[in-house]
């Protein structure tokens, strides 16, 4: 498991689609001792600008990037944290967590402002790939009720993955007529 993280806390911003209005620059410190101690030799964090380290950053060849979970609260920071859906050894579809896409009726979340935005202008940008939201989510446990974090649960599909159209079902499907 690997992290990226300022370190800092949030950096200065004037990016108005960063919800300034909900976050204060330095909010989210982190104490280094004892995040350290709490993950040692089961994770790792890169400290740094998430701009640069996740451009520097490369995945073991033996290990794909099966999930990516951005809590990066910044339109600004979310969209070069995107870089790690460019990398080269990552499945075909991916399962992703993007906290801050909704909430109380104060935070006034939207599709132009906030990670919303940065997931909408990547959509945009159509080098065969898309981030969803997972709308059958909710319907593949046993309890019929959806849950709140159902909703920040998206899928990444690299449509370019030369394994992206394996058929994933050992059933063939037939066509039956009443």
């Amino acid at each position: 498991m690997v992290g990226f993280d300022t370190g800092a806390g949030l950096p200065p911003s004037s990016d108005a689609r960063d919800l300034l209005y909900l976050w204060s620059t330095g909010s989210f410190e982190m104490d280094h001792g004892a995040l350290n101690k709490r993950i040692a030799g089961r994770a790792t964090v890169i400290l740094g600008n998430v701009a640069k380290t996740v451009a520097s950053w490369n995945s073991r060849p033996d290990a794909p990037i099966g999930a990516i979970m951005f809590d990066l609260d910044y339109y600004s920071s979310t969209i070069p944290a995107f870089g790690l859906l460019e990398k080269a050894n990552i499945l075909p579809r991916m399962w992703c967590y993007f906290d801050d896409i909704c909430g109380y009726p104060e935070h006034a979340y939207s599709d132009g402002i906030g990670v919303r935005a940065a997931i909408k202008d990547f959509n945009l940008d159509l080098r065969r790939r898309q981030l969803n939201d997972h709308l059958s989510l909710a319907y593949a446990f046993k309890s019929a009720t959806p849950e709140a974090w159902h909703q920040l649960i998206y899928v990444y599909h690299r449509l370019s993955h030369p394994q992206y159209n394996t058929c994933l079902s050992s059933t063939k499907h037939q066509l039956r007529l009443a």
